[in-house]
């Protein structure tokens, strides 16, 4: 031992830091690969948890869209009065054939557009107790029809049937339903069938991605989709609480799986995915074996070239020191030579750039300081202008209301609103009842322009209205829904408003039930409005939307963003995500 340490101390110090490098690399090796290794696959175990948990969440909401959608066909239909009278009508008596004709050029044929115009759609058929009046297809039918389908005795939701309805006839593509009844008082006078495809409304079952399953247990315990029968009763057996959903790991049959199950309470059943991940287990864990290979090749190269390297960076590295204290000292004149392409030549590159920033960002400093005053004096300007611009607003509505013009005046007294809230000097935050007051007058003076009247349906509780959201955030929104959503169609329709809180963030969702997009057209939206693709300035809805998210993103973070899903031929729905700013 003494003589080791006697030739410790006559080794040259490169030596000693080689040596020194060369242990201190060693044994955080032996010691943390392992562990390191270990957190490589609970992190890759993790991300797969967490992909299908994404996978599951989207998959229910998708879901639940859908249902939404029939749910919508089906009020459509139970809402409409001049069906309600001829379903009455043509139970009490035999329905003449001049009724027949003006009850399908008036009220069929704008229910079967409905039904056309909607893609997710299969069929929307109404089943009469009696023959008081002819079929007419394809949403009429005679009771006896009905006895054709696998459902005839089962109202409710209803799986993997096929269309029965003419025997000679039968498709082969699998469909789902909801069944009810339909009642005058006590008398039923028709049973409705509101049908989609089991591929629109469960698409990961019949387009799974490499290595997962997607199965749905409908409320009578059948199974629909291929599975391995044994393997579904094993994840019910592991599930505690049928109305909660689940995301674990589970090794079966010496295979890694992944497994997410959730409750879909709007079809009375549940949704179970699992995907095998033992190829990417094994892949981890003959790449950790290739790790330990190439750190021990990484050791015994280091011991080899550490000493020359060491040496040579020694002469530089104090000559980078001497430099920094003098810029320490005040002086920014100071200049490292270059010379070299090692690590220690870019140290010293890179201080020169950054005594050269500094020098900017004081410069910088400096104009801005003299920028903030002039934007102050400016603002104070069109303060004082936007006075003389209400003055003026005020005395054409006194004249409005003087010649009993009240729409003009209600026009005007919106308009007022609206520069106000633009105009005035204030905070580039407000809070969301600010931003939806500007907006109900921003809809007044819109609805000047239609021939048709868009409405407001705001459901928001008033801790969400006392939150803050950067000015002018919500109504590029709104404008998206009117000129890209709405107008096309031309009709009275509802723009929905709400907001609601999840934790310590709040979400303000805007939907409109326009055209939607298609899902070539919402992905390349949602790639400029993160930048991935260059947005011009040109028409299209995606400069405003960039510019709201840009403004969230800088004013609260990146994790603060909007988010935006769309059915094309349904509807556009916009969320945008903040903090929760204000308690009570």
């Amino acid at each position: 031992m003494e003589k080791l340490r006697q030739k410790w101390n006559r080794a040259h110090l490169n030596h000693k830091v080689a040596i020194i490098a060369v242990v201190s690399i060693m044994i955080p090796s032996i010691i943390f690969i392992p562990i390191l290794f270990g957190s490589m696959l609970n992190n890759t175990l993790n991300n797969e948890l967490n992909s299908l948990k994404y996978k599951i969440d989207h998959e229910s909401k998708r879901i639940l869209t859908n249902v939404e959608s029939l749910q919508i066909v089906e009020r459509f239909f139970l809402g409409d009065n001049d069906l309600e009278e001829f379903l009455i009508l043509a139970n009490e008596r035999t329905i003449t054939a001049r009724e027949s004709i003006d009850f399908y050029a008036n009220t069929l044929t704008t229910l079967e557009r409905m039904v056309n115009s909607n893609p997710l759609l299969y069929q929307v058929r109404l089943y009469l107790p009696h023959n008081n009046v002819q079929e007419m297809m394809p949403i009429i039918y005679h009771e006896e029809r009905k006895n054709n389908m696998y459902w005839a005795t089962q109202d409710g939701w209803n799986f993997s049937y096929v269309d029965n309805l003419f025997p000679s006839a039968v498709t082969k593509e699998l469909l789902m339903a909801h069944v009810s009844k339909i009642y005058n008082e006590d008398t039923l006078i028709a049973t409705m069938e509101v049908s989609m495809t089991m591929q629109n409304m469960f698409n990961s079952i019949y387009e799974p991605e490499d290595g997962e399953q997607t199965i749905f247990i409908d409320n009578r315990g059948i199974v629909h989709g291929v599975s391995d029968l044994e393997m579904v009763k094993t994840i019910l057996s592991d599930i505690d609480e049928r109305h909660k959903s689940k995301i674990y790991y589970k090794i079966y049959n010496a295979n890694n799986y992944v497994i997410g199950y959730t409750p879909i309470e709007a079809l009375n059943g549940s949704m179970i995915i699992f995907k095998d991940i033992t190829k990417q287990m094994q892949l981890l864990i003959n790449t950790g074996y290739v790790v330990l290979f190439i750190v021990a090749t990484v050791i015994i190269a280091i011991t080899a070239i550490s000493n020359r390297i060491i040496s040579k960076l020694f002469t530089k590295f104090y000559d980078i020191l001497y430099s920094i204290h003098e810029i320490q000292r005040g002086d920014l004149s100071i200049v490292i030579e270059e010379d070299g392409d090692d690590e220690i030549n870019e140290l010293g590159i890179q201080i020169n750039k950054l005594t050269h920033q500094i020098k900017e960002l004081m410069e910088e400093n400096i104009s801005r300081e003299i920028l903030i005053k002039n934007s102050e004096i400016k603002a104070l300007q069109n303060q004082i202008n936007a006075h003389f611009i209400y003055n003026v607003l005020e005395s054409i509505k006194m004249m409005a209301e003087i010649e009993e013009q009240y729409e003009i005046s209600d026009a005007v007294t919106a308009l007022g609103k609206l520069l106000r809230y633009t105009i005035k000097w204030t905070n580039s935050n407000v809070t969301i009842e600010e931003e939806l007051e500007y907006i109900k007058n921003y809809m007044v003076l819109i609805n000047l322009r239609f021939d048709y009247e868009v409405l407001l349906d705001i459901q928001i509780d008033e801790t969400v209205l006392k939150q803050s959201i950067p000015k002018m955030s919500l109504q590029p929104i709104i404008e998206n829904s009117l000129y890209h959503g709405i107008e096309d169609i031309a009709q009275d329709t509802t723009i929905y408003i709400k907001g609601v809180r999840e934790g310590s963030q709040i979400y303000i969702e805007i939907m409109d039930t326009g055209k939607g997009m298609t899902p070539q057209e919402l992905d390349r939206l949602a790639k400029r409005i993160d930048g991935a693709i260059e947005t011009t300035g040109g028409s299209g809805n995606s400069i405003g939307l960039k510019n709201v998210q840009d403004r969230i993103s800088m004013c609260f973070g990146d994790e603060y963003r909007i988010r935006i899903e769309s059915q094309y031929g349904s509807y556009t729905k916009v969320r945008v995500y903040l903090p929760v700013t204000a308690y009570f």
